[in-house]
C-alpha cells in the first residue's frame, strides 16, 4: 500500500489550523489575526475535501463497491459523533431560547445540513458534494466545473457582502436568513471535489505536473492578493476565497508526490483526525467553564487533545485491556468506536 507522507503531516497541521479558526482571535494585532486565520487556516478544510475527492476517485475507479462501502463507513462515523455532541446541540438550541415543540426539526436541520456541532457541517456538505460531482461528471467535466464555479460564486456573497450590489444584496439576506449560511455542499464543496477528481484522472506527464511547482506559488501569490482585498473589505465570513481552488488543487498535488519517509507521519494522521473530532468538546467546556479566549483557550485545547490521544492509545495497548474491556460490553462499544471513528481519514 503507497504512503504519502506529506499529505499526513498536512492534513495535521491542517487540524490544528481548524483549532486556530474555532478559538477565536488569537493575536491581538488585527493584521496578524488576520494572516494566521484567514489566509493560512482557510486552506484547511479544501485540503481535506480535495485529497478526499482524489482518493475517493482513485479507489472507486479500481473497486466498483467502493462507493457504497466508503459511504456506509463514513456515515457510521458522522452518527457516532452527531450522537457524542448532542448534548451541546441541546443546549445551543435552548441558549437560543428555540421553543421544544421545534427542537425535534431543528436537530433534523442540524443533522443533514449545519451538522449537530459547528465542525460536523463538514460531513453533510461532504456526501452531497461527493453525489452531485460524482453523476455530473459522468456528462461533461468542463460542464461540470463550470456549475461548481457558478455555484462558488453565488456562494461568495458570503465573503464579499461588503461590496454586493444592494438588490443582490437584499437577495443574499433573505436566503442567510432561511439557511444561515453558503458554506454547504452546494455552493462551497463542490469545486474542490471536482478538482479531486480531476486530479486522480491527471496522468503524471501533463504539463500541469510538470510545472505544479511553479502553478503552486501562483496560486500563493494569488490568496495574498485576494485575502489584502478582503481585509479592507471583510463579509460575514471569509471561507469564499476563489485562489484556494488552484491553490487547493497543486497544494495536494506536490504533497502526492514527496517522497520523504516520515516514520511518524501515520501517527501525525491518526493525531490529526482525533483532533478534528474531539477539539470542539474542550473548546466549549473551557470557554463555558474558565471563559478562556485567544492563545490560552488554543494551546489548552490542543494539550488536551493529545493528552486524550495518548491515554486511547495506552489503553489499547495495555496487556489485560482486551480481558478487562471484555467483561464490560458498554466500556468495550465506547471504546471501539471511538477507535473506529479517529481511524477514518477526514477524507
Amino acid at each position: 500500500m503507497k504512503k504519502y507522507f506529506a499529505l499526513d503531516v498536512a492534513q495535521f497541521i491542517a487540524s490544528i489550523m481548524i483549532i486556530f479558526i474555532h478559538c477565536g482571535q488569537i493575536f491581538n494585532n488585527e493584521i496578524m489575526h488576520f494572516l494566521i486565520k484567514t489566509v493560512i487556516a482557510r486552506i484547511a478544510v479544501p485540503l481535506f475535501l480535495v485529497s478526499t475527492a482524489y482518493f475517493y476517485r482513485k479507489k472507486s475507479k479500481a473497486d466498483k463497491s467502493y462507493h457504497r462501502k466508503y459511504f456506509i463507513r463514513q456515515i457510521k462515523t458522522y452518527l457516532f459523533w452527531s450522537l457524542f455532541y448532542l448534548p451541546y446541540c441541546i443546549h445551543f438550541l435552548i441558549q437560543k431560547h428555540i421553543p421544544l415543540f421545534l427542537t425535534p426539526f431543528a436537530l433534523i436541520i442540524a443533522l443533514f445540513y449545519t451538522g449537530v456541532c459547528y465542525h460536523l457541517w463538514y460531513f453533510p456538505a461532504l456526501f452531497l458534494g461527493l453525489y452531485i460531482a460524482k453523476y455530473l461528471f459522468k456528462i461533461s467535466r468542463k460542464i461540470t466545473f463550470l456549475i461548481a464555479m457558478t455555484l462558488y460564486t453565488l456562494g461568495s456573497c458570503e465573503t464579499y457582502s461588503k461590496i454586493l450590489d444592494p438588490n443582490l444584496f437584499r437577495i443574499y439576506t433573505i436566503y442567510k436568513s432561511l439557511f444561515f449560511t453558503t458554506r454547504n455542499g452546494l455552493f462551497y464543496v463542490l469545486p474542490f471535489i471536482i478538482i479531486g477528481f480531476f486530479l486522480a484522472d491527471l496522468k503524471p506527464k501533463s504539463l500541469l505536473y510538470k510545472k505544479r511547482k511553479f502553478f503552486l506559488c501562483s496560486s500563493f501569490f494569488l490568496l495574498f492578493i485576494e485575502t489584502g482585498f478582503i481585509f479592507f473589505r471583510q463579509g460575514d465570513d471569509k471561507n469564499f476565497l476563489f485562489s484556494l481552488i488552484p491553490l487547493s488543487f497543486f497544494l495536494v498535488m506536490q504533497l502526492l508526490n514527496l517522497k520523504n519517509n516520515i516514520k511518524i507521519s501515520r501517527q501525525l494522521r491518526k493525531l490529526g483526525q482525533f483532533i478534528f473530532f474531539i477539539h470542539p468538546l474542550f473548546i466549549e467546556i473551557f470557554k463555558l467553564n474558565l471563559n478562556l479566549i485567544g492563545w490560552q483557550l488554543f494551546l489548552l485545547t490542543a494539550l488536551c487533545c493529545l493528552i486524550s490521544y495518548i491515554f486511547i492509545q495506552g489503553i489499547k495497548k495495555l496487556p489485560n485491556t482486551s480481558r478487562i474491556i471484555a467483561k464490560s460490553g458498554h466500556l468495550k462499544s465506547k471504546i471501539s468506536n471511538i477507535s473506529s471513528a479517529t481511524n477514518e481519514n477526514i477524507q
